[in-house]
């Protein structure tokens, strides 16, 4: 297993594993935004947490993806949230101090946890 440490080896970790191969093509394209939007406890449907990164390519498509360890495996697991409705409620970020974890931008996540 590769072990998830920062932001890049999370994004590295992606490119590699993406469920869609735009994806995958949208990570090494230095032209398109890719987002970390941190830790979550829990990441609806699921009862598992796991990080969020929102994905924009040069044409302006839009994927969130989610990446969750799979409990007693040593693996990871990767999907897209179809609807890209983020629980904000369930961001951790605001209680630790990896940027990992905090996401890039934990200022705007933290008020919209704190308006969910």
């Amino acid at each position: 297993m590769n072990r998830i440490i920062d932001k890049n080896s999370l994004l590295a970790w992606l490119e590699l594993y993406a469920p869609y191969m735009a994806i995958q093509r949208a990570l090494k394209d230095p032209n398109a935004k890719h987002e970390n939007l941190g830790y979550f406890k829990l990441v609806p449907p699921t009862s598992l947490p796991g990080w969020i990164v929102k994905v924009t390519s040069t044409h302006d498509k839009v994927w969130v993806v989610v990446i969750q360890s799979v409990p007693f495996t040593n693996t990871y697991r990767t999907w897209v949230m179809l609807d890209g409705d983020i629980e904000w409620k369930y961001w951790i970020g605001d209680n630790c101090v990896s940027p990992l974890w905090r996401g890039d931008h934990p200022g705007d996540y933290k008020e919209l946890k704190e308006n969910e």
